[in-house]
């Protein structure tokens, strides 16, 4: 196990900036996962860790050792791949064994230590198979397997559930995080679903456009966002943001009242709030539902307030408004937050 840490880390390719001074710290131990929409640089920085890729200026550690000039097989490192990259002509077991067969370890060690890995990942009774006699599960555990078989300092994963079906995706979601609190392994995980990142990591790092934008537990990314893209990006769905102005305790959208809004203060400003916290109401903004998304025993309905897209989640038992009718939306009060509508950053 060890630490990792990024020290004013920054890449470009060309003209084009992926990453732009990254300081980032994951402690021994943790479960930090990368989010962030596709360009952002999570995927290039997880590269650099692995030593796949070389940063144009700053330092990457690992335990307190710069690492930036280490070749790959010197950094002690294992990392996932989205695409699997099993071999296709060797078993299970010479899959998971070939990180081992360049070390000075005897056959039978390589061979009890395959057979350790492939217990834990379930893998016993398919050792003997090839890549292509399994589904896309077993595979990815394999992937797992050939990583935790080196029993390496850090796990680098990058989106390695993206090729699985809904229902496998979330058990291996469950089934990585075991694994991870079993092994006390470090583990850096890249993923653009908020999903993934809310239910796997200790912490989380927002990424976007090569800048690090929060760095918090799920909770505190959830409750008390930096930002309006860390608040529209966390949680399923985003917060909802509606252009309004605060004045004498409200928040108005031209001239209808959103809710109650601070004492003080006045002018522009951009209304963070949640879709559990966003109501019917036809005393309040007019809206527009534009759709209606049935989710078992609750239903999310699409809205649009004049050119903002909002979400509200009701009961599926509760009256609601058709495709294309008029209604009225009131924000409830209980966690509403304020951005700057031009920066986006929060405001207090």
């Amino acid at each position: 196990m060890a630490t990792v840490a990024f020290r004013s880390v920054a890449k470009q390719f060309g003209d084009k900036s992926v990453l732009k001074g990254l300081d980032l710290e994951i402690a021994d131990g943790e479960f930090l996962v990368l989010l962030g929409p596709s360009g952002c640089g999570k995927t290039t920085a997880l590269r650099m860790v692995a030593g796949l890729e070389s940063p144009t200026s700053g330092e990457i550690e690992i335990d307190g050792v710069a690492v930036t000039d280490l070749p790959p097989r010197e950094r002690d490192v294992a990392m996932v791949f989205q695409s699997y990259a099993l071999y296709p002509h060797l078993s299970v077991a010479k899959n998971i064994e070939f990180p081992l067969r360049q070390t000075q370890m005897s056959k039978a060690e390589r061979a009890a230590k395959v057979t350790e890995a492939a217990t834990m990942l379930g893998l016993a009774d398919l050792v003997h198979r090839k890549p292509r006699e399994l589904s896309g599960g077993q595979r990815q555990r394999v992937a797992l397997a050939r990583a935790i078989v080196r029993n390496p300092v850090c796990f680098l994963m990058d989106e390695p559930l993206s090729n699985l079906d809904a229902t496998l995706r979330a058990q291996t979601r469950s089934d990585i995080v075991t694994l991870q609190r079993r092994l006390g392994t470090t583990t850096i995980f890249v993923t653009h679903d908020q999903v993934e990142a809310m239910t796997m990591g200790d912490r989380i790092a927002v990424m976007h456009e090569g800048v690090l934008q929060q760095v918090g537990t799920p909770t505190e990314l959830f409750f008390n966002p930096a930002n309006a893209f860390v608040a529209g990006f966390v949680g399923n769905p985003g917060m909802n943001l509606i252009h309004a102005a605060r004045g004498d305790g409200e928040l108005r959208v031209g001239e209808q009242s959103l809710g109650a809004g601070p004492a003080t203060g006045t002018g522009p400003v951009l209304v963070g709030v949640r879709a559990e916290d966003l109501v019917l109401d036809p005393s309040g903004v007019d809206a527009t539902c534009t759709g209606v998304e049935i989710l078992g025993a609750e239903v999310h309905l699409l809205c649009s307030i004049g050119e903002d897209h909002v979400v509200v989640r009701q009961s599926a038992t509760a009256p609601r408004p058709g495709i294309g009718e008029a209604c009225g939306l009131r924000a409830t009060g209980n966690g509403v937050l304020l951005f700057d509508p031009t920066s986006g950053q929060r405001l207090s």
